[in-house]
C-alpha cells in the first residue's frame, strides 16, 4: 500500500508531543525569569544596605537634611513590596517617619520575614564606625531577610554580624 500522506491520528499524536515540550520548556523557561527578577531585588537591597553603611563611615550628609550621621533601612511585612532608606536624626537608633530619606519598592518579590521572627526589621549603621544595630540592639546574631517571589521562589539575604558582609541564597 502506497501512502501519501499522515493519517489523522498520526497529526494529532505529533502535535500533542510538540505541544507537551513547549509548555514545560515554558514553564522552566518563566521560572528562571522569576529567579533572576527576584534575584534583582535581592541585589538591590544588599546595595541600598551597603549604602546605608557607606554613607554613616564616610558622614555623607543629604542635602535635604540638617545632619550626617547614622543611615538605615526599615522594612516591615505590613508593607511587604516596600522598604525605606533614612538618616536617624534624632539619634535614636530606629526609625521614625519623619527621617525618611527615600521609599524603595520591590517590583518582583515582597519581604517574607526575618530572622529576628519580628514583623518589622530596622537596620541601623551607627557612628563612624558603622557599628550595626538591629531594632535599636546591637546585633547579637546573623541577620536574614527572606525575600519571595509570586511563584514561591525565594532568596535570603544574609548579614554576618562580624565581618558585616551580605551574601544572597537560595
Amino acid at each position: 500500500m502506497n501512502k501519501q500522506g499522515f493519517t489523522l491520528i498520526e497529526i494529532i499524536v505529533v502535535t500533542s508531543i510538540i505541544g507537551l515540550l513547549m509548555s514545560l520548556s515554558l514553564a522552566s523557561f518563566s521560572d528562571g525569569t522569576g529567579g533572576t527578577l527576584l534575584e534583582s531585588d535581592a541585589v538591590e537591597i544588599k546595595s541600598t544596605i551597603k549604602k546605608a553603611e557607606n554613607n554613616t563611615i564616610t558622614g555623607l550628609e543629604n542635602i535635604n537634611q540638617d545632619s550626617s550621621g547614622s543611615y538605615g533601612l526599615y522594612f516591615s511585612t505590613n508593607t511587604p513590596k516596600k522598604y525605606y532608606f533614612y538618616l536617624d536624626k534624632n539619634k535614636d537608633k530606629s526609625y521614625n517617619l519623619e527621617e525618611k530619606i527615600f521609599e524603595y519598592n520591590l517590583t518582583n518579590s515582597e519581604i517574607d520575614g526575618f530572622s529576628t521572627l519580628e514583623d518589622n526589621l530596622d537596620i541601623l549603621f551607627y557612628s563612624e564606625n558603622a557599628d550595626l544595630y538591629i531594632n535599636g540592639e546591637v546585633l547579637e546574631d546573623n541577620l536574614t531577610i527572606n525575600l519571595k517571589d509570586g511563584n514561591n521562589i525565594f532568596r535570603y539575604i544574609n548579614i554576618n554580624r562580624f565581618s558585616k558582609v551580605i551574601d544572597i541564597t537560595k
